[in-house]
């Protein structure tokens, strides 16, 4: 089987981040323990633990988040601005 060699000539890719893509890649994790679930290198209760970790990191990282954004919010909130009960805009 020849090796084979694809150059991307489309606009600029922006970068996959946690703050911007995070469902995105949840999903992709979850897809590759699925896969690895199927070709016999997890057992299924593995993939569960994994996923679990998955979420509860992509959790945390969104409450840090809120934390930080919570300033502004509540000073446009407070300002009279439109913000809303979840804690960002």
């Amino acid at each position: 089987m020849s090796h084979k060699e694809y150059v991307y000539c489309g606009e600029p890719v922006p970068p996959l981040t946690n703050g911007t893509h995070e469902d995105f890649l949840l999903l992709l994790q979850e897809a590759i323990l699925y896969a690895l679930e199927k070709r016999k290198l997890l057992t299924g209760p593995q993939r569960e633990q994994c996923i679990t970790a998955l979420e509860r990191r992509l959790r945390a990282a969104g409450q840090n988040t809120m934390e930080r954004s919570g300033k502004t919010v509540a000073s446009i909130s407070s300002a009279g601005g439109r913000g809303t009960q979840g804690g960002s805009i």
